[in-house]
Protein backbone atom coordinates (compact mmCIF):
# COMPACT_ATOMS: atom_id res chain seq x y z
CA UNK A 1 0.00 0.00 0.00
CA UNK A 2 1.63 3.25 -1.06
CA UNK A 3 0.87 7.21 0.16
CA UNK A 4 -1.47 5.22 3.02
CA UNK A 5 -4.34 4.47 0.69
CA UNK A 6 -6.31 1.84 -1.14
CA UNK A 7 -7.86 2.68 -4.53
CA UNK A 8 -10.90 4.68 -4.01
CA UNK A 9 -13.59 1.93 -4.69
CA UNK A 10 -11.34 -0.72 -1.98
CA UNK A 11 -13.33 -3.19 -0.33
CA UNK A 12 -12.92 -4.50 2.99
CA UNK A 13 -11.39 -8.20 2.17
CA UNK A 14 -13.13 -9.02 5.44
CA UNK A 15 -16.63 -7.90 5.35
CA UNK A 16 -17.17 -5.61 2.51
CA UNK A 17 -17.47 -2.27 3.60
CA UNK A 18 -16.16 0.42 2.32
CA UNK A 19 -12.29 1.53 3.18
CA UNK A 20 -11.10 4.96 3.81
CA UNK A 21 -8.31 7.02 5.54
CA UNK A 22 -8.42 7.68 8.89
CA UNK A 23 -6.02 7.39 12.58
CA UNK A 24 -6.64 4.90 15.21
CA UNK A 25 -4.96 3.83 18.44
CA UNK A 26 -2.65 0.80 18.38
CA UNK A 27 -1.74 -0.77 21.28
CA UNK A 28 0.84 -3.66 21.58
CA UNK A 29 1.31 -5.56 25.12
CA UNK A 30 5.11 -6.12 24.93
CA UNK A 31 4.72 -8.96 27.75
CA UNK A 32 6.87 -6.69 30.81
CA UNK A 33 5.44 -3.63 28.87
CA UNK A 34 2.31 -1.77 26.97
CA UNK A 35 2.72 0.98 24.30
CA UNK A 36 0.38 2.94 23.30
CA UNK A 37 0.38 5.70 19.95
CA UNK A 38 -2.68 7.50 19.17
CA UNK A 39 -3.32 9.24 16.11
CA UNK A 40 -1.35 6.74 13.77
CA UNK A 41 -2.51 6.91 10.13
CA UNK A 42 -4.28 3.96 8.87
CA UNK A 43 -7.06 2.76 6.28
CA UNK A 44 -10.38 1.43 8.29
CA UNK A 45 -13.13 0.16 6.93
CA UNK A 46 -16.30 1.86 8.15
CA UNK A 47 -17.85 -1.15 8.72
CA UNK A 48 -15.89 -3.17 10.89
CA UNK A 49 -13.57 -1.21 12.01
CA UNK A 50 -10.70 -3.42 10.49
CA UNK A 51 -7.29 -1.30 10.06
CA UNK A 52 -4.50 -1.43 7.85
CA UNK A 53 -0.94 0.21 8.19
CA UNK A 54 1.57 1.28 5.37
CA UNK A 55 4.67 -0.68 5.59
CA UNK A 56 6.32 2.59 6.79
CA UNK A 57 3.86 3.15 9.39
CA UNK A 58 4.44 -0.11 10.84
CA UNK A 59 8.09 0.04 10.18
CA UNK A 60 7.70 3.11 12.32
CA UNK A 61 5.80 1.39 15.05
CA UNK A 62 8.31 -1.55 15.78
CA UNK A 63 10.91 1.45 16.33
CA UNK A 64 8.88 3.09 18.83
CA UNK A 65 8.66 -0.25 20.48
CA UNK A 66 11.78 -0.87 20.61
CA UNK A 67 13.10 2.44 21.63
CA UNK A 68 10.62 1.93 24.52
CA UNK A 69 12.48 -1.54 25.78
CA UNK A 70 15.20 0.11 25.43
CA UNK A 71 14.44 2.64 27.84
CA UNK A 72 13.01 -0.31 30.10
CA UNK A 73 9.14 1.62 30.19
CA UNK A 74 6.66 -0.02 31.67
CA UNK A 75 4.19 2.17 30.09
CA UNK A 76 4.18 4.44 27.21
CA UNK A 77 1.59 6.58 25.62
CA UNK A 78 2.78 8.79 22.56
CA UNK A 79 1.43 10.40 19.92
CA UNK A 80 1.93 8.96 16.52
CA UNK A 81 2.24 13.02 15.10
CA UNK A 82 3.86 14.50 17.54
CA UNK A 83 6.60 11.57 17.48
CA UNK A 84 6.69 11.14 13.98
CA UNK A 85 5.12 13.51 11.79
CA UNK A 86 8.83 15.16 11.44
CA UNK A 87 10.63 11.65 10.83
CA UNK A 88 8.45 10.82 7.73
CA UNK A 89 5.50 12.43 5.38
CA UNK A 90 2.59 10.43 6.53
Amino acid sequence: MRNNEFPKDAKCPICGGRIAPGTTTFTADLGKAVIIVRDVPAQICSQCGEEWFTSEVSHRLDELAADMRAKGAEVEILSFNAADARAMKV
